[in-house]
């Protein structure tokens, strides 16, 4: 009994720390679209993945796939 309830509370630690991944990757994306907007003139961009968060001593950086949305080339 006790193993059965350490292991539901262990998944729902790990489920809810999940969660806030999903707003940290709009944020960032919204950002990121942003920053090139501004770097060519206006022209609008759509950020198709983030990742390789890790490895870095602070974690503030981020890779991402972005295309344009005007010619659809990605970036």
């Amino acid at each position: 009994m006790l193993i059965k309830l350490g292991k539901s509370l262990l998944m729902a630690i790990l489920i809810l720390s999940l969660t806030g991944c999903g707003s940290l990757n709009k944020m960032q994306a919204k950002q990121i679209e942003e920053k090139l907007s501004e770097m060519y003139d206006g022209e609008k961009f759509e950020v198709l993945a983030l990742g390789n968060r890790f490895g870095t001593l602070t974690n503030d950086t981020v890779t991402a796939f972005v295309k344009s949305k005007k010619n659809g080339c990605c970036v």
